[in-house]
This record gives C-alpha cells, sequence and structure tokens, in this order.
C-alpha cells in the first residue's frame, strides 16, 4: 500500500450525533474533506500524545436530498454511518472493514487545547491505501436526450441564430450529479458548437469553507471552459459562501474574482459584478442580484441601474438586449426575500427600453415559469441540481419531478436565439419542457 497526505484542521471537528464538521472547537482538530478508504486500508497516528478517530461514510444518496430544502453542512452527498463517539478514540491502528469514504477527528490525550499547525497535525496522520479505484461509468442514460435535442436544434438553427447553453444553480456536491452534467455539457458542445455557456450562479452550496469553495469553484469552471467556449457566470446568491451560518464570507469582490477572472469585460467593467457582451445582433448583459453586506440582500444597486439603463441605450439599432440575472426583478417571483432592493427603479428601465429587450432571464427559484405581466416576459429556469422540492415556488412555476439515474436527473437548456423574429426556443435537456418565447406577437 502507498501512503497518501490527509490534510487535518486544528480547531476544527466532526459531530458525532451528524457526522457533519463543526468550527471553534480548540481542543479539537479534524479533515474536512472526505478521502477513500477500501477494506483493508490502514490509519495510524505518529505522536503518543494524541488520539484519533474515524467517522465512515457511505455514497448513499437520502432522498431528502432530492425532495426538500436541504443543504448538507459539508456540501456532500454521503450518508454517516454514525460510528464515531466518544468512546472510539485511539491510539492503535485502524484498519477499515469495508470500501467507504472517511473523516479523521483528533484530540489530546489530556483533552487539552491543541496548539499545533495544520500542518503539523497533518504530517502525524499516517494513511496507508490501496488508492482510490478508477470511476466507473455509468450506462449511456442521456443518448437518447442529446441525439434528439441536437436533432431539434438542427432543425430550427439558421445562419444568424445564435445558441446558447444556459443552466443554474448546479449546487454542486460531493457525491452530486455535478460529474454527469459536465459530461452531458461536453458532448452537446462538441455536437452542436453554441456560441457560448451562461451559468445563471449557485454554483455550489456555498457552505465549506474559502479554501475549499475556491478548489471546488475552480475545478468546475475549468471543466466548462475546456469545451473552448466564453463562459459567462452571473453571481448567486450561495456563491457569496455565507450559507447555513458560514463564517467564510466572500466580498464581492473577490467574487468577481473567483467566478468572473477569465471573462472579457470593458476596463469600465472589470471590477464590477455586472458586465455586457455582444453576439452578432443581441446584447447579452449579466446583472447582479444578491450582496450579503445589505439590509435587503436581494436586488439591485443604484449604480448598477444606472448602468443597466446607459447599456440598454447604447444598443445599436437593429440590435436586441437579453438581461440574465440570478434573481427576479420582482419580490413577488421570489418567495426567500421579503424586498427585492430597488424593484420600481429597476422596474423604470425594463418599461423605459422594452421594445429592444427580448426576456429578463434568470435562476434562484429552482422552478419554470413564464411571467408575462411585466414589462417584458421574465422567464426562470429549473435548477440543474437534482432537485424537486415543490414548496418554495413562485404561483404558477412547474417543478418537474426528478429521479436519480434517470434522464430526468439533468435539467439545462440550450437557448436559441432568434433576434430578427424577436423569438427565444427553449430546448430542454432532462427534466420539463421546451418553451418558445415570441415577442413580436406582443407588438
Amino acid at each position: 500500500m502507498k501512503k497518501y497526505d490527509v490534510e487535518i484542521r486544528n480547531n476544527f471537528t466532526i459531530r458525532a450525533s451528524t457526522g457533519q464538521s463543526g468550527r471553534n472547537e480548540f481542543n479539537r482538530a479534524a479533515t474536512e474533506r472526505f478521502y477513500w478508504a477500501n477494506k483493508g486500508d490502514v490509519v495510524e497516528i505518529a505522536d503518543d500524545e494524541y488520539l484519533f478517530n474515524i467517522a465512515t461514510y457511505l455514497p448513499e444518496v437520502k432522498d431528502e436530498y432530492i425532495l426538500n430544502y436541504v443543504y448538507p453542512i459539508d456540501q456532500a452527498w454521503y450518508t454517516y454511518q454514525n460510528d464515531l463517539n466518544k468512546d472510539t478514540y485511539r491510539q492503535e491502528k485502524y484498519v477499515f472493514s469495508e470500501n467507504c469514504y472517511f473523516r479523521i477527528c483528533l484530540k489530546r490525550v489530556d483533552d487539552s487545547t491543541i496548539e499545533l499547525s495544520n500542518q503539523a497535525l497533518s504530517e502525524m496522520v499516517n494513511f496507508y491505501s490501496q488508492g482510490e479505484p478508477a470511476r466507473i461509468k455509468k450506462p449511456q442514460l442521456w443518448e437518447k436526450e442529446i441525439r434528439t435535442i441536437c436533432q431539434k436544434i438542427g432543425v430550427q438553427r439558421e445562419a444568424n441564430d445564435i445558441l446558447l447553453l444556459l443552466l443554474t444553480d448546479t449546487h454542486a456536491t460531493l457525491n452530486g450529479t455535478w460529474s454527469d452534467t459536465s459530461a452531458n455539457i461536453k458532448e452537446l458542445c462538441a455536437l452542436i458548437r453554441p456560441e457560448a455557456i451562461v451559468h445563471l450562479g449557485d454554483i455550489t452550496d456555498g457552505v465549506v469553507s474559502r479554501e475549499l469553495t475556491y478548489e471546488y469553484v475552480r475545478g468546475i469552471l475549468a471543466e466548462l471552459r475546456q469545451n473552448g467556449l466564453p463562459v459567462h457566470v452571473v453571481l448567486g446568491n450561495h456563491d457569496a459562501n455565507y450559507f447555513a451560518g458560514n463564517p467564510d464570507v466572500l466580498t464581492v469582490q473577490e467574487q468577481v474574482e473567483l467566478y468572473q477572472d477569465k471573462v472579457l469585460k470593458s476596463p469600465s467593467e472589470r471590477d464590477k459584478p455586472y458586465y455586457y457582451t455582444d453576439f452578432n445582433d443581441v446584447r447579452c448583459i449579466f446583472l447582479h442580484a444578491y450582496d450579503n453586506a445589505e439590509k435587503h440582500r436581494y436586488g439591485f444597486d443604484r449604480g448598477q441601474i444606472e448602468w443597466l439603463d446607459e447599456t440598454l441605450q447604447s444598443v445599436p439599432s437593429g440590435y436586441r438586449a437579453l438581461i440574465f440575472s440570478h434573481d427576479a426583478p420582482l419580490t413577488q417571483l421570489d418567495v426567500w426575500a421579503d424586498k427585492i432592493r430597488h424593484e420600481e427603479e429597476i422596474l423604470a428601465v425594463l418599461t423605459k427600453h422594452h421594445e429592444c429587450i427580448l426576456a429578463f432571464i434568470h435562476g434562484h427559484t429552482h422552478a419554470d415559469l413564464l411571467y408575462e405581466k411585466a414589462p417584458v416576459p421574465i422567464i426562470s429556469i429549473g435548477c440543474a441540481k437534482c432537485e424537486a422540492m415543490q414548496d418554495h415556488k413562485p404561483d404558477n412555476s412547474i417543478t418537474p419531478e426528478r429521479r436519480l439515474n434517470t434522464y430526468t436527473q439533468e435539467l439545462f437548456d440550450l437557448l436559441l436565439i432568434k433576434p430578427h423574429l424577436q423569438k427565444l426556443l427553449f430546448f430542454r435537456f432532462g427534466a420539463g419542457n421546451d418553451r418558445c418565447i415570441d415577442k413580436s406577437k406582443n407588438r
């Protein structure tokens, strides 16, 4: 067997009752990461002043993660085996009796405060393993779905159309569905070559440490960029890394640097969380709809609204505009917000420029909805995460049934824009239905 490194964090623990992590425990240290162990792998400790404990987890997904509003505190869809308690601390080696994921918790023999650095704590733990097995490729559940959507787009796509791959609310978790989503996006991009990929926010749950969030987000964005297309990311509320009392909250500027660092922006927008880009005759505008530092966290600041007015005012003659945001511009379309900040002001701008705006497209609600009582069509997209929670949704919205290991596990859109016809064709991949928005009928 080969020795593998594990990372131990001081003042960090694993709760025996839940298997979840906890912070500010000065007489404990633990791994935040989950590690894979094969039957027969071994953990040892090399300091006789310390004891260690093992919590194990199976890669089984609880129904509650799919059917309810649940964000596990460690951003992992594993099932804890309830095998960590105060009587299982040890100094003798631990031999795994089955294949599983695990985490390690340390304490001093006298239970006093731990003052060693993370590096020193990590170096005293030895993990000997046969290595993690190669990922087993799932059956090609989506071959028919891929073939069907490519055929539909092939029939409708014309020379001046713009095709975007559009997804939102991936809420990527360990043992979740992101790897399948990424693989399907890769295959579709190779077959139909959209102009860009647009992610409408909430890439992860935003509940783990700053270090892990940076690692997870950079990995996900790297996968999307490997398709050789521009990737545009709208900042979502979970992208602030604030959820469930997480103390490692990211500032707006830190989010811009993490999520939008490779986006081509004009110099005046380089440090802003909002910007625009033109695709042929369509100006795509990406807004910022959440600020954790504000009293009313959801909404749009006045500087951004003034910028939106100027950006729409400068749309070239014959162009159309398409607005992307994580949240809707109306309070009634967000059941989680008691008020959308500066709602009246942004509605005034949408009203002023309604003739050139094809639609306002957003995520956040984890549901599909076309709202037509505003100055422009407001369209929400269901979540890419495999979730089918039916409550906490706007009136008249639709939440498709979702099941793991079926085609309904997936949910994202290929958006075909026909600017001169003022048409938007949403081709749904996975759960849900295709949609056609024909703004020309409302002229």
